[in-house]
């Protein structure tokens, strides 16, 4: 009796699971959108919202793919194009922090010299700004021209034939010059006081 019961079981789970797979196969022929194809039109709805200058959306898109299916190459994706709506929207520290989070993450992603350059840019538009009636930007903290330094030669020393090469040299000058400029002006002030050392 145990024997029967136990066929009976068997056959009946594997006729559950034929079935189940039959529905699956029957369901996506008919039209119904598969995992996929799901994952791609997310995307596809953030990419499009990004376009459109719907951040907000946009940005809703993008977590949900990261949340969802965290282990799809969108994810990835969507790691980055949410730095981009951040960025666009001038949000330069949440900028900053969600390219160096798909950086950390995905270090070997094809978009790589891009995160880096947006990161640097991002520390870049962060620096203190520059206004004749106010002290000047040399006086002021520079960890923001700092990191966008730090940035900048990572992606110089990894991508060394990207077309951006130049561009990013001559910001990298810019920002050390700056730096420069701002030891003098320690050094001038101590040399004042004739605290040499």
């Amino acid at each position: 009796m145990k024997t029967a019961n136990k066929k009976t079981w068997a056959i009946l789970l594997l006729s559950t699971v034929l079935v189940s797979a039959c529905t699956t196969t029957n369901a996506n022929l008919a039209g119904k959108v598969s995992y996929l194809d799901n994952i791609k039109n997310t995307f596809a709805s953030g990419e499009k919202a990004l376009a459109e200058q719907d951040y907000e959306e946009a940005i809703a898109f993008f977590e949900l793919i990261r949340n969802q299916y965290p282990y799809s190459k969108y994810a990835a994706l969507s790691d980055l194009r949410l730095a981009d709506a951040y960025f666009v929207q001038e949000k330069w520290l949440e900028a900053a922090d969600a390219y160096d989070f798909f950086l950390r993450f995905h270090p070997l992603h094809e978009e790589c010299a891009h995160a880096w350059i947006q990161m640097g840019m991002s520390y870049y538009n962060l620096r203190p700004n520059n206004y004749f009636f106010l002290p000047a930007r040399s006086t002021k903290d520079q960890t923001a021209a700092n990191q966008a330094i730090a940035a900048f030669d990572s992606f110089l020393k990894d991508f060394t034939e990207h077309e951006k090469v130049a561009e990013i040299n001559k910001l990298r000058i810019e920002l050390r010059s700056g730096l420069a400029e701002r030891e003098m002006e320690v050094a001038e002030f101590y040399a004042k006081r004739k605290k040499w050392p």
